[in-house]
């Protein structure tokens, strides 16, 4: 399985029954949405919200559009990653010049 990036919607609700809503994030690296839940709550809210009373996530959806960053460099900045030319995106999508 490949390395996914999900868009999650979520709420925090403190210790004080505050709600922090309309929240949204990207998570990378994940293989699926209950990973990319998981480690949203293990790395990002345990540790900007220490003690949190509860995490409500309302949306997670795969990040499709991430999949043409990682071809062609750092979204649609023009930067490449790596050294792909245009026989390569003629590779990938299998087609000729």
């Amino acid at each position: 399985m490949s390395n996914k990036t999900f868009i999650v919607d979520y709420e925090v609700v403190l210790k004080d029954n505050t709600r922090i809503t309309n929240k949204q994030i990207k998570v990378k690296n994940c293989t699926n949405d209950l990973f990319a839940k998981l480690k949203l709550e293990k790395e990002f809210i345990s540790k900007k919200y220490p003690g949190y009373k509860q995490l409500v996530i309302t949306s997670c959806k795969e990040d499709y559009l991430s999949i043409f960053g990682d071809m062609f460099g750092n979204g649609f900045t023009g930067s490449p990653k790596g050294n792909m030319n245009m026989n390569d995106v003629f590779n990938i999508f299998g087609g000729k010049k």
